[in-house]
């Protein structure tokens, strides 16, 4: 210990001293022991702190391995991207001829509907099988999957030629009885027929 701590405790005891003959023993006893645990505390966290500062500078001024370079690291910092080429491409012509092209290519298109003699309903596994078909095929007309329960699916044989199809009922016709007749709208390619109308 230096000789100024000693000064310290000295000068610490000769007031310890003091104070037990003027205020009484417990009193001067108290304020002693305060006074000792404070400057004992500072000394602790004084030397700690030296400590600190010594490890720090210590692992700073440490010398450094010498280890073999991360071969990941090497091929990450020089690798680069190849140069793009600008691949320039003609504008197709403007939508508004494509447009225009449309409108005088096109005809109007007039629904054939036919009476239909309904033969029987397709149900359960046999009706989503063939909804399945035609949504794979692209079918636009076909409801969404989650109404499929409520619509039902027909076969019959046209009036006339005898010609067996297969079209779709809506739910606001419910569940049609073998024999009835109805209209069905003949759809274009890819699409399912579709009952219009029905007579009983």
């Amino acid at each position: 210990m230096n000789t100024q701590l000693l000064l310290k405790y000295a000068l610490l005891l000769v007031l310890a001293s003091l104070l037990s003959a003027c205020l009484g023993g417990t009193i001067a006893q108290q304020i002693v022991r305060s006074m000792l645990t404070t400057t004992a505390d500072k000394v602790v966290a004084n030397a700690m702190d030296e400590q600190e500062r010594k490890d720090m500078l210590a692992k700073q001024n440490a010398p450094l391995k010498d280890t073999e370079p991360d071969p990941y690291w090497a091929a990450f910092v020089t690798s680069g991207f190849e140069q793009v080429q600008v691949i320039a491409t003609p504008l197709p012509k403007s939508t508004q001829s494509v447009n225009e092209d449309a409108q005088t290519n096109s005809t109007p298109q007039s629904a054939l509907l036919v009476r239909v003699e309904l033969f029987n309903l397709l149900l359960g596994e046999e009706k989503n099988k063939l909804l399945e078909k035609a949504r794979a095929l692209g079918a636009i007309t076909l409801p969404i999957k989650s109404e499929w329960q409520h619509w039902q699916v027909g076969t019959g044989i046209i009036e006339g030629n005898q010609k067996l199809i297969t079209f779709l009922i809506p739910p606001e016709f419910g569940k049609m009885p073998s024999g009835a007749k109805v209209t069905v709208e003949i759809a274009p390619s890819g699409e399912l027929n579709m009952l219009r109308y029905a007579y009983n």
